[in-house]
C-alpha cells in the first residue's frame, strides 16, 4: 500500500485543515471557526484519532467520533457563548480485504476502481435561503455518524479530501486526474488543476493506491 498526501492554502494564519496518515489509516479534518478556533477543533479531532489508534471495528470508530465531539465541545465551552466551531472530519482504515469509512459533514472520500468513481461518503450539508450549514464535530450532541464498511480490491485508489474541491472539480475530472495509478502525478496534476480554478477555499487530501 502506498500513499501521498497534499496541503494547499491561501492564508497561513486561516489555514484549519488537518490530515492523519498512520500505516493503514488515513482522516482529513477541516476546521471551522473565528479566532483560531477552528484550528483548535481540527487539531482535537486528529489528537483524539492518533490517541485512540489503532482503530479494530466500526463500533471503536463511532466511539471515536463522540469522543471527538464531546471533547471539542468541551474545551469551545471555556470561551463562552459567543464562540461557535467545529470540525469534519472523514476517516478511512484499510484491514486486509476490507474497508471502515467514518465520516461527519462535507469533506470528502472517493474510490476509484477499474475505470470508475463512487463517493463513499455524503455530504451532511443544508441550506436555509443563501446560508450553507455543515454538520461537524463540535456543534451538536445530536451527532449523525456516517460509518460504512466494503470490500478492497487490489489496485483501488482511495482519494480523502477536503471541501475545498467540492465545487471545483466534477467526479469526472478527478478520475481523469487520480484514477491513471500513479499517486504521486496524479497529486501534482490535482494540484496543478486546482489552482488553475483560483479558489477561495483551502484544500488537503491525501490518495492512497492499494
Amino acid at each position: 500500500m502506498k500513499y501521498v498526501s497534499k496541503v494547499f492554502f491561501r492564508d497561513e494564519h486561516s489555514y484549519a485543515d488537518r490530515i492523519f496518515c498512520k500505516e493503514n489509516t488515513f482522516a482529513v479534518a477541516d476546521g471551522m471557526g473565528k479566532r483560531g478556533t477552528g484550528k483548535m477543533a481540527a487539531d482535537i479531532a486528529i489528537n483524539t484519532l492518533a490517541e485512540f489508534y489503532p482503530i479494530e471495528d466500526t463500533d471503536k470508530l463511532r466511539d471515536i467520533f463522540n469522543e471527538i465531539n464531546r471533547r471539542v465541545i468541551a474545551e469551545i465551552s471555556k470561551f463562552g457563548d459567543d464562540f461557535l466551531c467545529g470540525t469534519t472530519l472523514s476517516v478511512l482504515i484499510l484491514k486486509e480485504d476490507k474497508y471502515m469509512v467514518g465520516h461527519v459533514g462535507d469533506s470528502r472520500i472517493y474510490l476509484l476502481r477499474d475505470g470508475e468513481i463512487e463517493m463513499l461518503t455524503e455530504d451532511q450539508v443544508r441550506y436555509r435561503g443563501r446560508k450553507k450549514y455543515v454538520s461537524a464535530l463540535g456543534t451538536s450532541w445530536n451527532l449523525d455518524v456516517l460509518i460504512r464498511e466494503g470490500e478492497v480490491k487490489r489496485e483501488d485508489i482511495f482519494l480523502l479530501v477536503s471541501d475545498g474541491m467540492v465545487d471545483t472539480l466534477s467526479d469526472g475530472e478527478i478520475l481523469t486526474l487520480v484514477g491513471s495509478g500513479d499517486i504521486e502525478s496524479g497529486a501534482e496534476l490535482l494540484i496543478k488543476r486546482y489552482v488553475q480554478t483560483l479558489p477561495k477555499e483551502d484544500l488537503s487530501f491525501i490518495i492512497v493506491k492499494v
